[in-house]
């Protein structure tokens, strides 16, 4: 990977993690093109960490890594790889610091 950046969103429930992917691939297409902010071109990753209970957060993650035609692909959001976590906590923002 290259790039500076890494776009990170929380996820409260695997039930939510479509949308949190779909705001990452929105925040991605609406990075400036040229400006004194984040650039696309400078970021290497997203990640977004799942909360709740670990045998659906494995069950969400799984959805992300399979193409159209079932074969298993790495996933990407805007030519980026994507990375899936668990974090269990009550509080999954307060995993941020171990990030």
């Amino acid at each position: 990977m290259t790039g500076k950046w890494v776009l990170i969103e929380v996820c409260k429930s695997p039930n939510l993690f479509n949308q949190k992917l779909y705001q990452l691939e929105r925040a991605l297409h609406l990075l400036p093109k040229s400006s004194t902010r984040i650039l696309l071109d400078e970021v290497a990753a997203v990640v977004v960490l799942l909360n709740g209970k670990d045998d659906e957060a494995i069950t969400a993650a799984s959805y992300v890594k399979l193409g159209k035609d079932g074969s298993e692909q790495r996933p990407l959001i805007s030519d980026l790889p994507v990375f899936v976590g668990w974090a269990p906590y009550r509080n999954v923002h307060g995993a941020l610091k171990g990030v």
